[in-house]
């Protein structure tokens, strides 16, 4: 029974332990199959490595291959632009210079390589400009900049720089790249525009200035012949003598418009000219116009006729002394070229909004007409329709050219029609606003001229011209006005210091003290004149001398040639209102001894008046040299002429003024200068006092009938 149990119990263990082995071989074989699957995934999974290590291989290859064409590409493209590389590290240490850098400054490379790049390449003025730019790039930011470099050899090159930050692995700013491009070439071309402008702008003051002398030198002749037939017209003249002065005074006026075309083209062409708006009468002025060419046509069988359309409102705002001018130029151009038939001045409105008006002005007229050829450059400057026109009619070939301009300048639109042979018709276009319909042109007559009594003002007139103080002296002398003339601004500002004036015409361009020089003195000295009316009196047309004027405090600006029409407007205009200085001075002064002059003349008048004529004419000049002797501190020169004057200055009424003379003499003569100063103040403050009753016995003696010298 024990037997049985032992090997029943045997078995058992057996069993168990087959069971064992079987697990374990089971497991086996589990562990076996699944080492097998490993082995084949591991496998796979190192092929498909292997894979991608070679595709990656062949990626980095391609990369680098791509890198290298694409630095190539953009050094061959730095090298063919120019571009100069250059590396620097710290303190400006050269790290690497690329061959176009090299041959820009004329260096090798191992030339460079550890040299200071501030030191060898740039002028020590552009040190801090590379410190500067140094700063930003430690700073990690860019920037641009122009600096001169030093190639090998010395010379300079003008170079543009952008320099950028190099950074190391761990982010640092260790140096800098420069990109340099040389700009020399384009550095010569701005120095030479730069001498260019400057050349340029000194030939435009040159050509300025050349206008002036021109306007002047030949204005002022001008002036003197055009104001002498003025007033030979107003003498009894023979027939002959008629036409001879007609003659001479429209070749003047045709200088004068030639002359006026010039000056106008170029105040035209160099941006200087005044457009002025004020509200004027279009009717008024186009009358005006009118009558002065219906007077020009009087010897040509030709009719002027004037349309307006009735739309038309007269009331306007504008320049209307450039349509003026616009009108005469064109009216003049058709007058020149109409032997007979008609011209025709007609206006038409184009349209009307609430405050403008569009007018279009047409000239026609039955002349020569122009070919289609000529009409393409008829407004051109120095251009006439015919190679012969300026030969058989004259002209600077100026007239349309300006005329276009001037319609330009507002605005406006010209153009013309016409055929060769049947005569032409000029069409401007302008705009204008509309003005109030109480518009009146300031105008004064002759009647209001003789209303205003000027022997009671006093003027002074500044010229150094002789023949224009001829031509002034004569208006005034006419009129019976109260005048002083000197020569220059000095003697003008000696004048003005002791005597109050109501007017003082003064020339620009004189010897020894210019009128702008005078002006200046007289406006801010404790003169009784600083605040007279300076007129500047001159042949300057450019209007920079105009603004110059005004600038410096003169009041008006009278151009010559001018016509005594305008002399005495101007008198008119700033004396109409005023009071005469005369009758505030009256009571103050020296009165003239009627007594001695009547024991001296007796009943002479002719004999008095050729004294008292003398010495309006040398006795005054011999003033005007004793100011300037005293001015010089010529002490025998004043006592010289202090005792010529004593015996005048009795002839005329003023023998207690002798005294104060033979004072002077003597202070002269024994070189006492504050004396002298004190005595010849004391003098001419007596002297201007008492001209002005020499002068208006002067003109009694001319036209006294009875006493000469009552009381």
């Amino acid at each position: 029974m024990e037997k049985t149990l032992e090997i029943l119990d045997l078995e058992a263990q057996i069993a168990l332990l087959k069971r064992r082995i079987n697990r374990e071989v089971s497991a086996r074989k589990k562990a076996e199959t699944y080492l097998e699957k490993k082995a084949l995934e591991l496998f796979k999974a190192n092929e498909k490595l292997k894979a991608y290590n070679r595709n990656l291989e062949e990626q980095v290859e391609q990369s680098s291959k791509a890198l290298d064409t694409n630095e190539k590409k953009y050094k061959t493209i730095i090298e063919n632009m120019s571009l100069g590389l250059l590396e620097v590290g710290a303190e400006h240490k050269i790290v690497k210079a690329y061959d176009a850098f090299c041959r820009m400054t004329g260096y090798e490379e191992q030339e460079l390589i550890g040299k200071s790049a501030r030191q060898l390449f740039l002028p020590e003025e552009y040190w801090s400009v590379i410190d500067s730019q140094q700063a930003t790039r430690d700073q990690g930011m860019p920037g641009v900049y122009e600096v001169e470099m030093f190639k090998k050899g010395g010379d300079r090159i003008w170079v543009m720089i952008s320099g950028v930050p190099i950074y190391s692995d761990a982010g640092e700013v260790t140096g800098s790249m420069g990109i340099h491009y040389d700009i020399t070439p384009s550095k010569n071309l701005q120095r030479d525009l730069e001498q260019a402008k400057l050349l340029a702008e000194a030939a435009q003051r040159a050509e300025k200035q050349f206008l002036a002398n021109m306007s002047h030198e030949i204005r002022t002749p001008l002036n003197a012949i055009i104001g002498m037939t003025h007033l030979l017209f107003d003498t009894k003249l023979s027939d002959e003598q008629s036409d001879y002065l007609n003659v001479l005074n429209s070749s003047a006026n045709i200088l004068q418009g030639l002359i006026s075309d010039i000056l106008d083209f170029s105040k035209i062409e160099s941006g200087n000219f005044e457009i002025q708006s004020r509200a004027f009468n279009l009717h008024e002025l186009l009358d005006s116009v009118y009558k002065t060419f219906i007077l020009k046509l009087t010897e040509k069988p030709v009719e002027l006729i004037k349309k307006i359309d009735a739309e038309v409102t007269p009331f306007l705002k504008g320049d209307d002394l450039l349509l003026n001018q616009i009108l005469f130029n064109l009216l003049g151009n058709a007058v020149k070229f109409t032997k007979k038939g008609k011209i025709e001045i007609e206006v038409k409105k184009l349209g009307q909004s609430e405050d403008m008006q569009t007018l279009e002005f047409c000239i026609h007229d039955t002349g020569i007409g122009i070919s289609e050829e000529d009409q393409k450059q008829i407004f051109y400057n120095y251009r006439q329709a015919k190679n012969d026109t300026r030969i058989r009619y004259g002209g600077t070939g100026l007239g349309l050219a300006i005329t276009k301009q001037l319609v330009n300048l507002q605005g406006g639109v010209i153009w013309l029609e016409s055929r060769l042979g049947e005569g032409s018709k000029f069409y401007f276009k302008i705009v204008y606003e509309l003005a109030s319909q109480d518009v009146k042109v300031a105008q004064q007559t002759s009647a209001e001229a003789q209303d205003l009594c000027m022997d009671e003002y006093q003027i002074l007139v500044v010229e150094d011209n002789a023949m224009n103080r001829k031509y002034i002296n004569t208006l005034l002398k006419k009129w019976n006005y109260s005048f002083d003339i000197v020569f220059d601004g000095k003697q003008a500002l000696e004048k003005t210091r002791t005597k109050h004036y109501d007017i003082i015409l003064m020339d620009l361009q004189m010897p020894v003290m210019n009128g702008y020089d005078a002006t200046t003195a007289i406006r801010q000295g404790k003169s009784v004149n600083a605040e007279t009316p300076i007129v500047a009196l001159t042949a300057s047309a450019v209007l920079q001398d105009k603004n110059r004027a005004f600038d410096l405090g003169m009041t008006d600006f009278l151009a010559k040639p001018f016509t005594p029409k305008q002399l005495k407007s101007l008198f008119l205009k700033y004396l109409s209102n005023s009071t005469p200085q005369k009758t505030t001075e009256m009571k103050d002064r020296p009165k003239m001894d009627l007594d001695y002059l009547a024991e001296l003349y007796f009943d002479d008048k002719e004999y008095a008046l050729e004294m008292f004529e003398l010495f309006l004419d040398y006795g005054v000049k011999e003033v005007e040299k004793l100011s300037v002797a005293f001015e010089a501190k010529d002490w025998p020169t004043v006592k010289q002429l202090a005792h010529k004057l004593k015996p005048s200055l009795s002839m005329v009424g003023f023998p207690s003024i002798t005294l104060i003379l033979e004072q002077l003499e003597k202070a002269a003569y024994n070189a006492e200068e504050e004396k002298v100063k004190t005595y010849y103040a004391h003098f001419q403050e007596k002297y201007q006092a008492i001209l002005p009753v020499v002068k208006q016995k002067f003109q009694e003696l001319q036209s006294s009938e009875g006493d000469l010298f009552a009381k």
